[in-house]
């Protein structure tokens, strides 16, 4: 028998050779290996607006670099003779040439703003790839495609996040996808802040409604099934690029045993495999019906991933995503041994790149079906089946609502429901790929264990990168700071992958000195140790999301008596608080003369040192 990647999708009508799928279930119990509970609901993370939409600019369209249509039929007869084993391919990569001369300038507060939008004839879905990007500081660059919330990358500076030039927008529906630069006043921008722009022509609509699925009556809404709502909450399909093509799979997050909401996140190792596909990934949670007969929900988007775990024998690899995760998540559960054949299972997938659908069936056999030779799972259908887009999908047991398989190949589809498919065993990952120290608890800096303020890590003057810090585990410091003192505290991170806070503390337990809340890739303050000891603390937080990397530079500043206000000089605000303290106040830092009161002569040595502090 010949037996095609499930990925493959052949032309309507024709029997889909192999396919793969997506298993969820309802919440496992405390025990359950791998099992993520949370101890309070995840926060969603505030929508990233564009300089666009903030300032309602939409009005105003921007002109238009159009790119002309592709042969979209042989690209089809492409995918269906295709023999090799690559996931469903719903779109291609093609370049733009793009100037200064191609955008729109507008006027807008403290600078002007570039914006140009990109699309294409018969595109049905898009996104934006840039390389080579290089921004001067305040200068700020973000893509979208305008309708869909999800779709809005930035604000992107410097070289990027990864700080190697390169930036992937998200997959959305429809042909348009935009580009806008913020230059801030005085600076000249004499060329684009990028050397290369690459559109993702969508010849296939995975945006589409379920129209033809639901004529054939083969799958079924994960909606209607509300005890897998959980498991439903868990599976994505994750769309990315490999060697100039966009690709479809589906996969799911997964708890740890630590149950510390580390972001992993598996699919098939034909799916991705390497560092540079993990990069241009981008994971749609709830990408279905809103409720069991209601309308199509596009689901929100998480961007990009580091590539954790590969193993190709068992076609599995183990993903952890780097973008913010959406309210309502949920991490699915796993087991690290094969039931017996006979075993009830399910699976919950994205067939043809298409909105959720859930299959069950039982477990046939245990043997290498897939080509390659992978080691894994069969499994027959009783309602439902998997199609191509549904490679990397969840085997799931149902009396423990564990996953146990990886959807790597098959025959069933809708033209072929009593077809068989196989899944790679999750097992031999665990057990033999090395998945299960991984799987124990999400890897996080030396500076741990300092997720309390009881064992804040000492830290000193400098800048310290590779730092993790986690919702259910934040970061306590220790910094000596003298008495009176200023300590600067600068952070490097990106806003869109988790909303890092911090606050300064006199002593465990004691009172608030200074806190940063700001909603930017980069922040920093100054804080002043008020306190009547030489040691301060920061507790750095997160505010959205489940972890976040960063760097921190720490670095006491010179004290300056009569900075008040703390902004690092001398000068109206600080004049206004001593005012208010004028008369009797013994050990008031006031008090610069240290008389046991505010008087004319500390307004004195305050207006001397007018101006920066030393």
């Amino acid at each position: 028998m010949s037996v095609r990647p499930l990925h493959n999708l052949l032309a309507q009508g024709a029997v889909l050779l192999c396919s793969a799928a997506v298993s969820l279930g309802a919440p496992p119990s405390r025990s359950a290996l791998g099992h993520g509970a949370r101890k309070a609901p995840l926060s969603q993370m505030q929508a990233v607006q564009s300089h666009t939409e903030r300032l309602g600019l939409d009005f105003l369209e921007p002109p238009a670099a159009l790119l002309g249509p592709i042969d979209e039929a042989e690209l089809m007869f492409e995918d269906e003779t295709d023999a090799a084993n690559e996931p469903m391919r719903f779109g291609i990569q093609r370049r733009v040439s793009l100037t200064l001369d191609d955008g729109q300038w507008v006027d807008v507060a403290g600078g002007r703003l570039w914006r140009c939008r990109v699309e294409a004839i018969g595109s049905m879905n898009t996104r934006l790839h840039l390389r080579g990007v290089a921004l001067q500081d305040g200068q700020e660059l973000f893509m979208r495609s305008p309708g869909d919330a999800a779709s809005v990358v930035g604000p992107i500076t410097d070289r990027g996040e990864r700080g190697d030039g390169e930036v992937w927008g998200v997959f959305s529906p429809g042909p348009i996808a935009e580009i806008e630069w913020f230059v801030p006043d005085g600076q000249v921008a004499s060329r684009l802040p990028f050397t290369d722009v690459e559109y993702a022509h969508g010849y296939r609509d995975v945006f589409a409604n379920e129209a033809v699925q639901s004529l054939t009556g083969c799958h079924n809404d994960p909606t209607c099934f509300t005890n897998w709502a959980d498991l439903s909450n868990a599976t994505g399909r994750i769309l990315y690029t490999r060697n100039g093509a966009n690709r479809a799979c589906s996969g799911q997050l997964l708890a740890t045993t630590a149950a510390d909401e580390t972001p992993y996140f598996s699919t098939a190792y034909h799916c991705i495999s390497t560092q540079t596909e993990a990069n241009s990934a981008n994971v749609r949670f709830f990408f279905r019906v809103e409720g069991c007969g209601s309308t199509l929900s596009v689901g929100q988007a998480a961007l990009g991933a580091d590539l954790v775990a590969a193993h190709a024998s068992s076609d599995s690899t183990l993903l952890m995503i780097r973008g913010a995760l959406p309210s309502g998540v949920h991490w699915m559960g796993w087991k690290s041994s094969m039931p017996a054949n006979g075993t009830p299972i399910v699976t919950i997938h994205h067939p043809q790149s298409f909105q959720q659908a859930i299959s069950f069936g039982t477990k046939t056999a245990n043997g290498t079906a897939c080509n390659p030779v992978v080691s894994s799972s069969t499994v027959l259908w009783n309602l439902g089946v998997t199609e191509g887009g549904s490679s990397g999908s969840a085997l799931v047991e149902q009396s423990t609502r564990q996953m146990f398989g990886v959807l790597s190949c098959g025959i069933s589809s809708c033209a072929n429901t009593t077809g068989w498919d196989a899944f790679g065993r999750w097992d031999l990952a665990v057990n033999s790929g090395g998945f299960g120290a991984l799987l124990a608890a999400g890897s996080d800096d030396a500076y741990e264990p300092n997720d309390a303020c009881a064992v804040a890590a000492p830290i000193i003057e400098g800048s310290h990168g590779g730092l993790v810090v986690k919702r259910l585990s934040p970061d306590w410091y220790a910094i000596e700071v003298p008495i009176g003192g200023k300590l600067s505290v600068q952070s490097s991170h990106t806003h869109a992958n988790g909303d890092v806070d911090f606050r300064v503390w006199d002593a465990c337990g004691g009172t608030l000195l200074a806190e940063s809340l700001d909603d930017v890739n980069n922040e920093s303050f100054l804080c002043t140790n008020t306190s009547t000891s030489t040691t301060v603390l920061l507790e750095v937080f997160l505010s959205t999301d489940t972890r976040a990397d960063y760097t921190l530079t720490v670095r006491p500043v010179q004290a300056c008596t009569e900075d008040l206000d703390g902004d690092g000089e001398v000068g109206g605000g600080d004049v206004s608080l001593l005012l208010l303290a004028f008369g009797s106040c013994p050990g008031c830092v006031e008090d610069f003369d240290g008389d046991g009161e505010v008087g004319p002569s500390d307004l004195s040595l305050l207006l001397l040192s007018f101006g920066a502090c030393p």
